[in-house]
Order: C-alpha cells, then structure tokens, then sequence
C-alpha cells in the first residue's frame, strides 16, 4: 500500500515537473525591452533612456535582468496557470512579482498589476543570440 501511494504521488510530481518545463521552454532566452506602458501611458523612455533594458530566463529556471543599474535583478521564475502567469521571485530580496504572460512567436507581453486601476505593461522582443 505504501508503495502504490508512493509511485501516485512521484508521478504527480514528473507529470508537473513535465508540464512546467514544456511551459518554460517557450520563455527560456534573451528577450529585450522595447515598450513600456503604465495605466494607458507610454513611459518607454523614461522607463529605459538608454534602451538597454531586458530579460533572460535560463533553463535551469533563473532569471536575470540586464541594461541599466536599476533594472539588474536575479532569481527564479516558475510558470503558473497553464502558462499564463510567470511568477519571478527574488530570493535576495525575499519578494515575488506576477505578471500575466502572452507569448506570440517572438514577442512577450508582461502585464504586473501595480494598483487596481493601473496595469504595467512590458512589450520585448527575442533576442538572436550568435552561437560561435
């Protein structure tokens, strides 16, 4: 009994294990900002003057952020919700942000609800990244 109970509950967790993976395949690579919009406004540049702003989500399930000073965070990001929620926890500073996530080929759409009435939405695109 105790083996059936054992072999239920380690296939629930590849079977999870799997899914998210797949999800995250999606999502793994460099990915650069090119649009940012706060409660309907464009903020793009004041967001980014040096347009250097973007993310990189690693297999290992990493994340990290590069461009400006203010912009370098780190962590871990898991995919919820069949895939349309990315949760990115930074560990360093013991805090979590979710965004609704849309993914169209080559482009990405973050939206993090900072207010009831205001969404931040963080249009990138992927990065070609040379294999040498």
């Amino acid at each position: 009994m105790k083996t059936l109970i054992l072999l239920s509950i380690l296939t629930v967790l590849i079977s999870c294990n799997s899914s998210s993976s797949e999800n995250n395949s999606q999502l793994v690579g460099k990915w650069k900002i090119y649009k940012t919009h706060s409660g309907g406004k464009d903020i793009t540049k004041s967001a980014d003057p040096g347009n250097k702003n973007g993310l990189e989500f690693r297999e290992d399930g990493s994340y990290h952020g590069f461009g400006n000073p203010g912009h370098q965070d780190k962590g871990l990001f898991f995919l919820t919700d069949k895939g349309k929620t990315l949760e990115m926890k930074n560990p360093e500073h013991n805090s979590s942000s979710f965004a609704d996530i849309e993914i169209q080929q080559d482009s990405l759409r973050l939206t993090f609800g900072i207010s009831n009435k205001k969404n931040l939405n963080i249009y990138l695109y992927r990065m070609n990244v040379n294999k040498d």
